[in-house]
């Protein structure tokens, strides 16, 4: 009987030794790497509307963001342009918070009354959170006016958050804030050029691969 009784304790000992070696185990792991959600080719349209300024921008009287003038200063508010622009291409997850994006963008310039097309390629960075929502944050994004003749551009400071659908088959993503854009550009005529930039974007992306 004794020994029995020894036998079923030292079981008991086992078992428990097991769980608190489980919960050790548990807590020294790594924590789960959300972004291996995102992995894959998914296609995408969308449109954005975009405040162009040479001058930068400030914020005004009413917390707004508004383009500088010549004495720095936002009243009046500086030169200033808006266009608008749609878009599709492909946005290649790589399941480690990197990727990149191939796209074709058709702009209308509601102050200059022009209208040209770009192929558009840029690297980005993602985060995927515990509850599916992600951010994106591209690095340079460079523009090549259609035809090539029509000069070139690069732009840095775009960003996007979004979410991810349950089945991970449907993204919606659209900035977050307003950010201030940087864009560099060689025209088809004259000297290359800076300019600054405050868009709102809106993407939807479905996944073919």
């Amino acid at each position: 009987m004794a020994k029995r009784s020894r036998w079923s304790v030292g079981l008991i000992s086992c078992a428990v030794l097991m769980v608190c070696l489980a919960w050790v185990g548990q807590a020294n792991a790594a924590p789960q790497d959300f972004n291996q959600l995102l992995r894959g080719e998914y296609a995408f349209t969308g449109e954005a509307v975009c405040l162009a300024s040479t001058l930068g921008f400030g914020v005004n009287a009413f917390g707004n963001f508004a383009p500088l003038n010549s004495s720095g200063g936002t009243a009046p508010p500086g030169p200033s342009s808006v266009f608008s622009f749609s878009i599709q291409g492909i946005r290649a997850f790589n399941g480690d918070g990197t990727g990149s994006v191939v796209a074709r963008s058709v702009q209308v310039n509601h102050t200059n009354f022009g209208s040209n097309a770009s192929d558009i390629s840029s690297d980005f960075t993602y985060e995927v959170a515990p509850d599916r929502t992600f951010t994106v944050e591209h690095g340079p994004t460079t523009a090549t006016a259609v035809p090539p003749a029509a000069g070139t551009s690069t732009t840095t400071g775009v960003k996007f958050s979004g979410r991810i659908s349950q089945d991970l088959k449907t993204l919606v993503m659209s900035t977050e804030e307003p950010t201030v854009e940087t864009r560099s550009f060689t025209p088809p005529v004259g000297p290359p050029g800076v300019d600054y930039r405050i868009c709102h974007r809106a993407r939807t992306a479905i996944k073919i691969k």
